[in-house]
């Protein structure tokens, strides 16, 4: 799978990561949900790292709306909490 970027209005676009590329072992899920009116229900993970949790800096759609069905899975993050990069 590749990476799919997803742009809505005048929001900076947003890049959905597939898990298989993810240190999957460093997500822990979360407890908390939201509700996006275009896309569904997300729901979030936390990065454990050496120095600490980061909480809720990832989130993903594991059943979204139809119209955005390419992005179910894969995992986005928050720019001011997580820096992704490829090793």
């Amino acid at each position: 799978k590749k990476v799919l970027e997803l742009s809505e209005g005048s929001l900076p676009p947003v890049i959905y990561f597939p898990r298989a590329d993810l240190a999957m072992a460093m997500l822990d899920p979360s407890p908390t949900r939201s509700t996006c009116p275009k896309k569904g229900e997300a729901v979030y993970f936390s990065i454990v790292a050496k120095s600490g949790t980061i909480q809720d800096a990832g989130w993903s759609y594991e059943d979204p709306l139809e119209a955005v069905s390419p992005i179910a899975g894969p995992i986005a993050f928050f720019t001011d909490k997580a820096t992704v990069e490829e090793i």
